[in-house]
């Protein structure tokens, strides 16, 4: 197999990864998706899977970027059920309430007004303006655009497709988020609900996030969040047996030795201990990019890469800390995705403001029988000198605070992931780096384009739209695969 001549090889098994091939295989192309067992952000432990928890999705409501994906690859209806709208989305948890967030803007409305109702007007006008930018947002993915833009042609598009909304980009390049979240006037209290909903959906940090990316985010809540009957997995198992069943290739490898380039033309893909190389003419890249790049693209495009990682220090990064405990200890009403501010009147930093993600109830995919995975994120500054003593009494104040929202949490605890916590967190930080790449970048919606300076090589991922998380990934994968798609059709 390993000698074959591919149309594109795939590396990584990232969501946008597998959205790409399985869209290629489809289309009649010969595929080959290749697992790389360095890039993955995940480890097995007794039983549980750690990883980057992935609560709930955009993009699956009807006409949206999954709905057009299944409908392409053919995907049974059956399947497609399994994937709900969340009811509610999530649960705000104060020291003194508990928010249920229902989906749609107008129940949302009802539920602050009702909890928070000083503050009641300021907010329905917050979010009403929110609605309009993101609107004008998504009039932007609608067309047949790639941004941000990689070339002469991109961009003419791009200014075409963006010339309805260029005062709203005017303003965005003026007003940052936290001079148009002040300015509509609300307590310190709702202020920092606005903050923590924003920080949940997104993996970007809050103070660097421009205008209408936070609109986008925040807009997309009263369409509907959507959760999958299984989590992550059932849609990954979706995508690989949709490359399975149109005849494409997965490969297991730890990782990849080099990409061959000969007379400047991509030509094959070489793995360690292996001795037939990969032949390829497209090749996609949907692994973390910071280790793919620098090391395997021409020497010109490291030093670029290597720029633009330095072009401004990460500020901040997320902790998770990972807990195995009863699944009967889940309190009545406690939803499986909640957002825990501590103290409001505190800034939400740290252990003061928790991300709570439970694994789905009798899931073995991701807890071993009668348990199930708990993960608290929080923000942290970033320091550079972070160890496993720092996590250690981090992860111990996080379990205070989960105390005081579980009863009797000691008493069914299976194990708490203190070192495997740490060691993620340190994998994530090559990720997490990404959030800070931003050049010119007046959308606020882009980071790296699918092209790269070899044009036969694309990436497609979590950098290319990072702010709005699967379906930015969804999005960037399907670019991704018309771009091969069309340069594939002229060579037959």
């Amino acid at each position: 197999m390993l000698g074959k001549l591919f149309d594109a090889v795939v590396i990584g098994t990232e969501i946008s990864g597998l959205i790409a091939g399985a869209l290629l295989v489809k289309r009649g192309y010969n595929v080959l998706v290749v697992d790389v067992a360095s890039d993955k952000v995940e480890l097995h432990k007794e039983g549980y899977l750690l990883r980057r928890a992935k609560p709930f999705f955009f993009g699956f409501g009807q006409g949206h970027v999954f709905s057009d994906i299944f409908n392409e690859l053919g995907i049974p209806f059956l399947e497609k059920k399994k994937f709900v709208l969340a009811e509610p989305a999530f649960q705000l948890i104060l020291p003194q309430s508990r928010l249920d967030f229902p989906p749609g803007r107008e129940a949302q409305f009802q539920l602050l007004e009702h909890n928070l109702g000083t503050d009641a007007k300021g907010l329905r006008t917050f979010f009403t303006e929110i609605d309009r930018y993101h609107d004008l947002v998504s009039t932007i993915f609608a067309s047949d655009v790639v941004y941000p833009p990689a070339s002469t042609s991109d961009r003419w598009k791009f200014n075409r497709a963006t010339r309805p909304i260029a005062a709203a980009l005017k303003e965005n390049e003026k007003t940052s988020f936290d001079e148009f979240v002040s300015s509509f006037n609300l307590s310190t209290v709702s202020q920092k609900i606005v903050r923590s909903i924003l920080y949940y959906l997104s993996s970007l940090q809050c103070e660097n996030v421009t205008l209408l990316r936070a609109a986008y985010l925040l807009g997309s809540t009263h369409r509907g969040l959507v959760t999958a009957e299984g989590g992550i997995a059932l849609l990954e198992s979706l995508l690989k047996e949709r490359i399975s069943s149109y005849r494409g290739k997965f490969h297991q490898a730890d990782q990849i030795e080099e990409v061959v380039i000969r007379k400047g033309k991509l030509s094959a893909i070489r793995f360690p201990g292996e001795k037939d190389e990969v032949r390829c003419r497209h090749l996609l890249v949907s692994s973390n990019p910071k280790t793919f790049f620098p090391t395997l693209l021409p020497r010109a495009y490291r030093r670029q890469f290597r720029e633009l990682c330095e072009w401004e220090q990460l500020i901040q990064t997320e902790f998770t800390l990972y807990v195995g405990i009863d699944d009967d200890v889940v309190p009545v009403g406690m939803h499986d995705n909640l957002i825990l501010i501590h103290d409001p009147e505190r800034e939400l930093w740290a252990h003061n403001l928790l991300f709570l993600n439970l694994s789905p109830r009798e899931n073995e995919f991701y807890a071993p029988k009668g348990k199930r995975l708990l993960q608290a994120t929080c923000r942290l500054n970033f320091r550079e000198d972070f160890g496993l003593n720092d996590a250690k009494q981090l992860s111990e104040r996080i379990v205070e605070v989960l105390r005081g929202l579980i009863p009797f949490l000691d008493e069914h605890i299976d194990r708490i992931f203190v070192e495997e916590s740490f060691k993620l967190y340190k994998r994530r930080l090559d990720v997490d780096l990404l959030a800070r790449i931003e050049p010119i970048d007046t959308l606020g919606l882009g980071h790296l384009t699918n092209r790269t300076p070899q044009k036969e090589v694309l990436y497609a991922g979590r950098a290319v739209l990072p702010g709005m998380e699967m379906e930015g990934e969804a999005i960037s994968a399907i670019t991704a695969a018309d771009i091969f798609s069309k340069s594939l059709m002229k060579k037959r």
